[in-house]
């Protein structure tokens, strides 16, 4: 069962539904965009506590390469160095080896002090020494090489003696010196975990390498500390480098492990960002930065590192601020949502109750009731509505007994018409009304032909033969037609001029016919076209013998009066006449000939070009006669037609024949031509014109409009036959009396 909406219901549904739904897609999209905006909030502040410790990196170490490169061009040091260097001589590189390995086995002996001995005790390990009381004991170890990498001084023993196979050493020593900075890790001296920090010690007065100062500083006492690595409740900084390998974390359970490998896959070779990620079993929200030692420090440094200092915070509480913004939003979404609720129902009782009053009364209306009247007591847009409403029922009921009062009229005129009427409705094919004069003229009772279809109505007032003909008239053919129909019997077939007419009523379509008995009309001028064929007949013979017996008595006449002028006036004149009767009768059996299809046209394919140029020059010198113009126009190329040479020559021969005997002065204009896949031969005057109303007559047999014009009017209504002949068609075109006329021939190509 179809669900039925009140008009309540349907403003609650249609205004509080879009409402709600923009509600929601706002309230979706403040919050997408809330959080957005607050991630990046959290990301930004994180990132600049991130750059702040990586700030402190930087001048930590700038502040202990400064202090290292001070301590490097202590005066003892120097001293001690220039005058302590291992002299290896033009040694080979094998005997260089051997060397440094036995120095290596007199420092590792535990029995072999002096070696220990001399290098702890001297003044510069002193001056190392009393350095590293004074940094309170920052650095773990400081050691001394020479230019070979042997150890000269320390502030403890060394594992090694020989440091030039170390990384350090050699990148310290690299073209002409240069800064170490080494990662965070277990430093085998000194026993801890420490950064490496290795200076070339360079001689003042030769501006050379004469040793490397390397310093183990101990991470505890690295600045940064645990304190510092803290970020509010829960979030802490973890430093990894571009191994993935942890240097530094608050827990010392965390230092040296590989970092959570999706952590890496969003980190590594990015400078700065931030993401969510599940670690532990919870949801982190991280922030990391890309720390680039060479690149901050900024002068001669060679280093390894690449840090990544990553702030972790745990999800919840970095954004407890973010989800207690979104409950207040919710809350303010839940009262915004009752008081669109409240409002659609008040507005919605304000609208249903002339609404509905409205329906009741269209209701009345729709019942027939055109005398109901509706009544709204508010001052606003309803009370137009009911104003309009009354006044649309008051019109209404005028219509109404108008329409009724045009209906009787209408059905009285439709009864008592003379002509046949019966109307057909399309889409059915049916019968649904019928004059009594159309059941009169086929002897046919109202009831057999209203509600039958016109296909069987057809069946029952045609001859078989002509019944496809006939509906062929009915449905498809437009204007004024003749139809052959039964009057109650096989025997009697009358002849009904048959117009129609489409109209459109409550959306159907209906064509009425109006049939015209014209079966005597038509007796009649069968007898008249005999008439006229027997009188014609009759003429013909007479007409020759007349001609004949005229030549006859002017040449007799010449030889008594040779040289008279009068005579010859007299015989030129009963010439002229006789001719043009004779022509007259010929013509007349010439159209009852075409009329009754007893001419056969011989169709064969020809140049229409040649005909027209034969036919103008035929009428050359009846123009010459009447000083008109006479002018052909021609395409370049061939004019093929299908037709009958003859017949077509008689028709355009009729049509220039017209044109030039009404025209008294001016031009007479040919042409041949291509139109719309059409041949047609076109011939334009500047005759005296004719009448718009005149234009569908002229070709009419006998038709002249005035009787003082010359000929029979016989002309153009052969031409006329013959075109039909061809399938083709002639028509006039003019735009009134003196304005001249255009008679367009068109037939179809070969």
């Amino acid at each position: 069962m179809k669900a039925q909406f009140t008009i309540r219901s349907k403003l609650l549904l249609f205004m509080l539904a879009p409402a709600l739904l923009i509600t929601i897609v706002m309230a979706y999209f403040s919050h997408e965009a809330l959080e957005r905006i607050y991630e990046s909030q959290i990301a930004d502040l994180s990132e600049e506590i991130l750059e702040s410790a990586s700030q402190k990196l930087k001048l930590y170490l700038e502040k202990e390469i400064d202090k290292l490169e001070i301590l490097s061009r202590n005066p003892t040091l120097q001293a001690y160095l220039r005058g302590a260097q291992t002299e290896i001589g033009k040694k080979s590189a094998a005997d260089e080896a051997s060397y440094f390995a036995a120095m290596d086995r007199r420092w590792q002996n535990p029995d072999e002090t002096e070696l220990v001995h001399t290098v702890l005790a001297n003044p510069a390990s002193k001056v190392l020494i009393d350095f590293q009381t004074y940094e309170k004991q920052r650095y773990r170890e400081i050691f001394l090489t020479d230019s070979v990498g042997a150890v000269k001084a320390a502030t403890n023993k060394t594992s090694d003696y020989y440091q030039a196979d170390e990384f350090w050493w050699q990148a310290a020593t690299k073209d002409n010196g240069h800064v170490f900075l080494g990662d965070i890790e277990y430093d085998e001296s000194a026993k801890v975990r420490s950064i490496t920090i290795a200076v070339p010690v360079e001689d003042m007065q030769h501006i050379a390498i004469i040793g490397v100062m390397k310093l183990v500083v101990d991470i505890k006492e690295f600045f940064l500390n645990g304190a510092e690595l803290s970020v509010g409740k829960d979030g802490m900084i973890r430093i990894f480098n571009q191994s993935g390998k942890i240097v530094f974390d608050i827990d010392p359970n965390y230092i040296d492990r590989t970092e959570n490998p999706a952590v890496l896959n969003q980190v590594l070779g990015c400078k700065s960002g931030f993401f969510k990620i599940s670690l532990d079993n919870m949801e982190k929200f991280v922030v990391f930065l890309s720390v680039d030692l060479r690149r901050i420090l900024g002068h001669r440094l060679i280093t390894r590192n690449l840090w990544y200092f990553c702030l972790l915070q745990d999800e919840e509480n970095a954004f407890f601020p973010l989800r207690k913004t979104q409950q207040l939003q919710m809350l303010r979404i839940g009262g915004t949502v009752i008081f669109l609720l409240i409002g659609t129902l008040y507005l919605g009782h304000i609208f249903s109750k002339p609404l509905l009053e409205l329906l009741k009364h269209t209701h009345e209306i729709s019942q027939g009731n055109f005398r109901t009247r509706i009544h709204i007591h508010t001052n606003d847009e309803f009370k137009v509505l009911g104003e309009a409403f009354n006044k649309m029922a008051e019109r209404l009921e005028r219509y109404f007994r108008l329409t009724e009062s045009s209906e009787r009229r209408y059905k009285a005129l439709f009864d008592s018409a003379e002509e046949g009427i019966f109307v057909l409705e399309v889409s059915t094919g049916v019968v649904i009304n019928a004059n009594q004069a159309i059941c009169s003229a086929l002897n046919k009772l109202p009831e057999n032909m209203i509600g039958k279809k016109l296909s069987v109505l057809a069946g029952e007032i045609s001859h078989p033969q002509s019944y496809q003909i006939n509906m062929n008239i009915f449905l498809h053919e437009k204007g004024m037609r003749e139809i052959d129909l039964l009057r109650g019997d096989f025997n009697r077939i009358s002849v009904f001029e048959v117009t129609s007419s489409e109209f459109e009523l409550g959306g159907h379509i209906f064509i009425q016919f109006i049939l015209r008995d014209v079966t005597e009309k038509k007796q009649i001028e069968h007898i008249k076209n005999n008439l006229i064929r027997n009188v014609a007949h009759e003429l013909r013979t007479p007409a020759a013998k007349l001609q004949i017996s005229l030549d006859i008595l002017f040449m007799e006449a010449r030889q008594c009066l040779p040289e008279s002028e009068r005579l010859q006036l007299l015989h030129g004149i009963a010439i002229k006449s006789v001719q043009r009767l004779r022509n007259t009768v010929e013509s007349i059996l010439d159209f009852s000939r075409l009329q009754e299809g007893a001419v056969y046209a011989e169709k064969v394919p020809f140049d229409l070009k040649d005909l027209v140029s034969e036919v103008v020059n035929d009428h050359m010198d009846m123009a010459h006669e009447k000083g008109i113009l006479l002018s052909f126009t021609v395409p370049d190329q061939m004019v093929s037609v299908l037709g009958d040479r003859r017949l077509l020559k008689m028709a355009i021969s009729n049509l220039l024949t017209n044109a030039i005997k009404f025209t008294a002065s001016g031009e007479v204009s040919v042409r041949v031509g291509r139109e719309n896949s059409l041949v047609s031969v076109m011939i334009k005057d500047t005759g005296v014109g004719i009448a718009p109303e005149h234009l569908r007559q002229v070709f009419d047999k006998f038709y002249q409009e005035s009787p003082s014009m010359p000929g029979c009017g016989i002309g153009l209504a052969i031409a006329n036959e013959i075109a039909k002949l061809h399938s083709g068609r002639i028509y006039a075109e003019s735009e009134g009396i003196g304005c001249g006329s255009i008679f367009k021939l068109e037939l179809l190509p070969a």
